[in-house]
């Protein structure tokens, strides 16, 4: 890959377990709380280092179906999701301009 950039962040390292619940350091901006969702992780390819650090970081707080649908309408980005089903099984999801080498 070249003229691009990638970025990741993710909460599968940076974490608290308080009383069994487990926090991530993704700040929700709605509640001003850890986000609660079953994302783990979302790398963004982007033309630039700063917009796909910013989506990726985006993305964490958000609804997987929103922020998938927000990736979708950009030019020139695509995104990698790593989310925990219900048994913590971790799943995968891309959207359709990921590029295929990496997936």
């Amino acid at each position: 890959m070249t003229s691009c950039a990638i970025a990741t962040s993710g909460n599968y390292r940076n974490f608290r377990n308080v009383d069994g619940a487990i926090y991530g350091h993704s700040i929700s901006p709605n509640t001003g709380r850890p986000a609660e969702n079953s994302t783990l992780s979302v790398t963004v390819v982007a033309p630039e280092c700063i917009t796909a650090d910013a989506l990726a970081t985006a993305c964490m707080v958000m609804n997987i179906d929103s922020a998938v649908n927000m990736i979708e309408r950009l030019d020139n980005v695509s995104a990698l999701f790593v989310t925990a089903d219900e048994n913590g099984q971790w799943q995968l999801r891309t959207t359709s301009r990921f590029p295929k080498l990496i997936h």
